[in-house]
Protein backbone atom coordinates (compact mmCIF):
# COMPACT_ATOMS: atom_id res chain seq x y z
CA UNK A 1 0.00 0.00 0.00
CA UNK A 2 1.64 3.37 -0.91
CA UNK A 3 2.38 5.79 1.71
CA UNK A 4 0.26 9.11 2.02
CA UNK A 5 1.95 12.17 2.13
CA UNK A 6 1.57 14.81 5.14
CA UNK A 7 0.50 17.92 5.04
CA UNK A 8 3.25 19.92 6.45
CA UNK A 9 0.46 22.86 7.30
CA UNK A 10 -2.97 23.02 8.79
CA UNK A 11 -5.54 24.55 6.83
CA UNK A 12 -5.77 27.12 9.70
CA UNK A 13 -2.33 27.89 8.69
CA UNK A 14 -2.59 28.47 5.03
CA UNK A 15 -5.69 30.52 5.65
CA UNK A 16 -3.26 32.61 7.86
CA UNK A 17 -0.93 33.05 4.84
CA UNK A 18 -3.47 33.99 2.48
CA UNK A 19 -5.01 37.08 4.44
CA UNK A 20 -4.49 40.35 2.85
CA UNK A 21 -3.61 43.01 5.73
CA UNK A 22 -4.15 45.72 3.31
CA UNK A 23 -7.43 44.68 2.52
CA UNK A 24 -8.92 42.52 5.22
CA UNK A 25 -9.93 39.72 3.04
CA UNK A 26 -8.58 36.28 2.24
CA UNK A 27 -6.28 36.46 -1.28
CA UNK A 28 -7.14 32.50 -2.20
CA UNK A 29 -6.52 31.66 -6.16
CA UNK A 30 -8.67 28.91 -7.30
CA UNK A 31 -6.93 26.67 -9.75
CA UNK A 32 -7.58 24.55 -12.40
CA UNK A 33 -6.69 22.47 -15.26
CA UNK A 34 -6.72 23.44 -18.97
CA UNK A 35 -7.07 20.79 -21.87
CA UNK A 36 -3.89 19.96 -21.81
CA UNK A 37 -3.60 18.83 -17.89
CA UNK A 38 -1.78 21.92 -17.06
CA UNK A 39 -2.73 23.55 -13.73
CA UNK A 40 -3.56 27.43 -14.58
CA UNK A 41 -4.96 30.22 -12.27
CA UNK A 42 -9.42 30.55 -12.70
CA UNK A 43 -10.33 33.36 -12.48
CA UNK A 44 -13.76 34.13 -11.55
CA UNK A 45 -14.65 37.31 -11.47
CA UNK A 46 -12.10 40.68 -11.12
CA UNK A 47 -13.51 43.98 -9.67
CA UNK A 48 -15.01 46.86 -11.23
CA UNK A 49 -13.22 50.43 -9.78
CA UNK A 50 -13.90 53.76 -9.67
CA UNK A 51 -11.77 56.61 -8.99
CA UNK A 52 -12.78 60.19 -8.11
CA UNK A 53 -9.45 62.90 -7.99
CA UNK A 54 -10.35 65.76 -6.00
CA UNK A 55 -8.73 69.01 -5.52
CA UNK A 56 -8.25 68.09 -1.32
CA UNK A 57 -8.74 64.39 -1.60
CA UNK A 58 -8.80 61.02 -3.90
CA UNK A 59 -11.51 58.49 -3.74
CA UNK A 60 -10.81 54.93 -5.05
CA UNK A 61 -13.94 52.35 -5.01
CA UNK A 62 -14.21 49.15 -5.46
CA UNK A 63 -17.00 46.81 -6.21
CA UNK A 64 -18.12 43.28 -7.85
CA UNK A 65 -18.66 43.40 -11.61
CA UNK A 66 -21.91 45.22 -12.86
CA UNK A 67 -22.86 47.06 -9.55
CA UNK A 68 -24.68 50.15 -9.71
CA UNK A 69 -22.84 53.28 -8.35
CA UNK A 70 -26.05 53.26 -5.97
CA UNK A 71 -25.70 49.93 -4.36
CA UNK A 72 -24.55 49.73 -1.36
CA UNK A 73 -21.85 47.27 -2.46
CA UNK A 74 -19.14 49.24 -2.58
CA UNK A 75 -15.48 49.04 -0.46
CA UNK A 76 -14.46 53.18 -0.62
CA UNK A 77 -10.94 54.54 0.21
CA UNK A 78 -10.33 58.11 0.94
CA UNK A 79 -6.45 59.71 0.22
CA UNK A 80 -5.39 63.04 0.81
CA UNK A 81 -4.86 64.02 -2.96
CA UNK A 82 -1.12 64.56 -2.56
CA UNK A 83 -0.53 61.61 -0.35
CA UNK A 84 -1.73 57.82 -1.18
CA UNK A 85 0.47 56.42 1.60
CA UNK A 86 -2.35 57.58 4.23
CA UNK A 87 -5.83 56.36 2.86
CA UNK A 88 -8.45 55.56 5.38
CA UNK A 89 -11.57 53.39 4.59
CA UNK A 90 -15.16 54.51 4.79
CA UNK A 91 -16.68 53.45 8.03
CA UNK A 92 -13.53 52.25 9.46
CA UNK A 93 -13.54 49.08 7.05
CA UNK A 94 -12.88 47.07 4.31
CA UNK A 95 -16.26 46.00 4.25
CA UNK A 96 -17.86 46.00 0.72
CA UNK A 97 -21.17 48.11 2.08
CA UNK A 98 -20.87 51.55 0.80
CA UNK A 99 -22.92 53.39 -1.84
CA UNK A 100 -20.52 55.40 -4.40
CA UNK A 101 -22.30 58.50 -4.91
CA UNK A 102 -22.23 59.17 -0.91
CA UNK A 103 -18.69 59.18 -0.53
CA UNK A 104 -17.96 62.38 -0.02
CA UNK A 105 -20.50 62.42 2.87
CA UNK A 106 -19.19 59.37 4.35
CA UNK A 107 -17.11 58.92 7.41
CA UNK A 108 -13.82 57.87 7.14
CA UNK A 109 -11.33 56.53 9.90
Amino acid sequence: MPETQQNKETPQSILNKSFNKTYEILSVEQMEYDPSGVMRSKITSVLTSRLDEGATYTYVGKATPGASDSDAVWQIIRYPSADFSEGLYADGDASFDNVWEDRESLTYN
